[in-house]
């Protein structure tokens, strides 16, 4: 199962970036004018069609505070006020960066790995867990609390662990979400002195996180 952990090892190590490219292209100028603004609420991230629609995504973005669309995997967020967009790591779909303490940016990356036919939520999350014991010793490597989850109607997978990395340890909390054979792994990270103050934003992020189909 080693093929399908590499983007698991990547975004448990503070990544501090990620893909920013708002793939939804032009707006549909007509679309934005005449049939954004109601419907689209922060309640609910726009389930209408053309809201979803690659065409509307400046529409879109402007009906929901703070909302990011992926065309690609056709899943929306919303993220917390002052948090922006960063593309400097690669295999991450997006990254979102919040404030800067301690030496340290609170960040949220969310990543997809495609999963070997008939792998099970299961199946993947006893892969990472086992991954990370052969990958790292106790005084290193530690899984302080885990849960299964339910994003929006979809399953998922929920921990929180701690990782020496030398100059700083870091403390993440990380989503993993199947849907078909694709993990949407959504990893968020701050330094143990910041992480209490950070998880709220971490929250809004996890639990925003919703398939427009």
């Amino acid at each position: 199962m080693n093929c399908i952990l590499l983007l698991s090892s990547i975004l448990i190590f503070g990544c501090f970036g990620g893909l920013a490219n708002q793939t939804g292209g032009q707006p549909n100028q007509t679309a934005q004018l005449t049939q954004c603004p109601a419907v689209c609420d922060d309640r609910d991230p726009c389930t209408n069609d053309y809201c979803n629609a690659s065409t509307n995504f400046q529409c879109r973005h402007d009906a929901v505070k703070n909302c990011y669309y992926n065309d690609e995997y056709r899943f929306s967020l919303t993220y917390p006020d002052g948090w922006r967009t960063s593309d400097q790591i690669p295999f991450v779909s997006i990254s979102f960066l919040g404030p800067t303490e301690d030496n340290f940016t609170s960040n949220c990356n969310i990543g997809e790995e495609e999963l070997p036919a008939g792998t099970t939520l299961s199946q993947y999350v006893d892969a990472v867990k086992n991954h990370y014991r052969e990958l790292y010793s106790d005084d290193i490597y530690a899984l302080l609390q885990e849960s299964n989850i339910t994003v929006n109607g979809l399953r998922g997978y929920e921990y929180i662990s701690t990782l020496d990395r030398g100059d700083h340890v870091q403390k993440s909390k990380r989503a993993i979400l199947l849907r078909g054979q694709t993990a949407h792994i959504i990893t968020c990270s701050a330094v143990p002195s910041t992480f209490s103050k950070s998880e709220p934003d971490f929250d809004t992020i996890i639990n925003s996180f919703k398939f427009s189909e």
